[in-house]
């Protein structure tokens, strides 16, 4: 019988009318001297008003859950130190209770980390049992710590973090020993990797998992806004700092008495040549800034005005127009392209554009394993997929003029659903049933790797805000990403892409943590004094 069990029996007999040390130790089955001790630490705990509920049983759990979440979500998840986590129940007034100081909040946090790791390897256990393979879309990238680099692969539409592991190196090799022995272990198998374009990466692609490589639409678009969009930022501030410099020296002129009037006049051209040059800066940017839209919007299994088909011929070609249209409002505006960020685009183009096809591949595909009519065929495709689709696109861009574009499609796509005779034919059931299809289909189209880019991010901000990066609590960021993480329908990565139900996370680890560590009495509070003489251990 463990302290903790043995108090809560001695606390019951209590509070059911026991009084006696006797009569409480017969009733419990311990020994009198053992419940004097039990008595003593209860009257030792009860120095606030509300400490008498954290003797009861419901007291005692309600604690446990409370100390066991803030680990998991402060000091795990949040990076939170122990120093904090042990002021931070101190000031709870829960001290007394279980041992919060902070090796006990360190050693617990150990503990949660190994059991993460035990969790994951038993889920993905059982999902291996089932012998199904999935077909995942990825993401790769690394990430760097003072120590040691991190490579990070992710399955794009479930935001799954297929590995998260430690290395010396990102050559291709290393990358194509860890992630195809990754994929094997929890049976999936890449039929696109979208990338930063790294050579290492194409070649894992390509050579190493045998899948098509994808470029990173949003790393395209960097390129040129790091070209374009600085060039013109300096060039309109000069040319606001020219105008306000001439009317300044205006003002001036204007106040002297014995200014010549040709002066004035000679200023006042200035002034309007100035405004002329930034009149035509404005619009050459505006012109850049609508031509990086127009890119965005381009890069879709659907034609934006039409929501006909695209294939990824037409994206490319489209493409490649407005990259010469770049190349020509670089010209008016006289900026040059000293680093080729322009070409380094284009060089991407069919393989940003490469995205399209493969997802059209891709639909077709999974719709011929139902064995439908061509004309219910038609309907899924291009009917309710870009109903779908659309309005996807809508809800995760921040841009409020993409947003605008992106309803304006989905609303011209729904009028067309509604419109459609097969649409009122359908029972309920058949629509929902083909929603989940449509909804699956959709998230297969990733054309950036910014989650993975995300996530480095995430971790980098924990690194330095934190006190470093340990194997061990990597790895349980990776769990609780994968597993206890949700989204805004209530799904964790691992059910999205599995497709099936795991245990609570939390609810898994509760279960196994055993006890709280029992309240030690610290120690006293010893105060240096560099004028006393002290003996110095040998």
């Amino acid at each position: 019988m463990s302290v903790r069990v043995k108090t809560l029996k001695v606390f019951i007999a209590l509070k059911e009318g026991l009084k006696s040390l006797r009569e409480i130790s017969i009733h419990i089955g311990t020994s009198k001297s053992s419940v004097d001790r039990s008595l003593k630490a209860v009257e030792r705990r009860n120095c606030h008003p509300e400490s008498w509920l954290w003797e009861t049983e419901e007291g005692q759990e309600w604690i446990r859950f409370l100390v066991l979440a803030v680990l998991i979500d402060f000091g795990i998840n949040g990076g939170i130190g122990a120093e904090h986590i042990s002021q931070f129940f101190k000031r709870s007034r829960l001290d007394k209770q279980f041992g919060a100081s902070p090796t006990s909040i360190q050693t617990m946090i150990k503990r949660i980390e190994s059991l993460f790791a035990i969790y994951q390897n038993e889920q993905e256990e059982k999902q291996r049992q089932t012998g199904k393979s999935r077909e995942v879309i990825i993401g790769g990238d690394e990430t760097f710590f003072a120590r040691f680099m991190v490579l990070v692969l992710m399955d794009l539409p479930s935001g799954y973090l297929i590995m998260e592991e430690v290395a010396t190196d990102r050559s291709y090799d290393t990358w194509k020993e860890k992630a195809k022995k990754r994929l094997e272990e929890i049976r999936l198998f890449a039929v696109h990797f979208v990338s930063d374009r790294a050579p290492a990466l194409i070649k894992l692609a390509i050579e190493g998992l045998g899948c098509q490589a994808g470029a990173d639409l949003f790393h395209g678009e960097y390129e040129i806004t790091k070209w374009l969009g600085s060039a013109f930022s300096r060039q309109l501030g000069a040319a606001i700092k020219n105008i306000e410099k001439s009317k300044t020296l205006l003002t001036v002129l204007q106040g002297k008495a014995n200014t010549i009037p040709e002066n004035i006049q000679e200023t006042e051209k200035e002034i309007e040549q100035h405004e002329s040059v930034l009149k035509t800066i404005v619009s050459g940017k505006d012109s850049y800034k609508g031509i990086l839209q127009k890119i965005s919007t381009i890069v879709h299994p659907f034609s934006i005005e039409e929501n006909g088909q695209q294939t990824s011929e037409q994206v490319e070609n489209i493409l490649n127009n407005q990259a010469q249209e770049l190349k020509i409002i670089a010209g008016n505006n006289g900026i040059s392209d000293s680093q080729g960020a322009l070409e380094k685009f284009v060089r991407q183009i069919k393989d940003i554009s490469g995205i399209v096809s493969a997802w059209w591949g891709w639909a077709e595909g999974s719709i011929a394993t139902f064995g439908l009519e061509p004309f219910m065929i038609n309907w899924l495709l291009f009917t309710l997929l870009p109903v779908v689709y659309w309005h996807k696109q809508m809800k995760i861009t921040k841009n409020k003029r993409l947003k605008a574009v992106y309803r304006k499609a989905w609303e011209q796509a729904l009028a067309e659903y509604h419109a459609n005779p097969l649409t009122q034919r359908l029972s309920s059931v058949d629509v929902a049933r083909w929603r989940a299809w449509a909804e699956w289909m959709t998230n297969k189209f990733q054309r950036t790797s910014s989650a993975v880019e995300g996530r480095n991010g995430c971790l980098s901000q924990m690194y330095h805000n934190g006190r470093g990066m340990t194997v061990r609590r990597l790895k349980a960021l990776t769990v609780s990403h994968n597993f206890d993480r949700r989204r805004g329908d209530g799904t964790t990565a691992a059910e999205r892409l599995f497709g099936m139900q795991f245990p609570d996370l939390f609810e898994w680890t509760v279960e196994r943590m055993g006890e709280l560590p029992l309240a030690r009495k610290s120690r006293e509070r010893v105060i240096s004094n560099p004028l006393i003489l002290q003996s110095v251990p040998a």
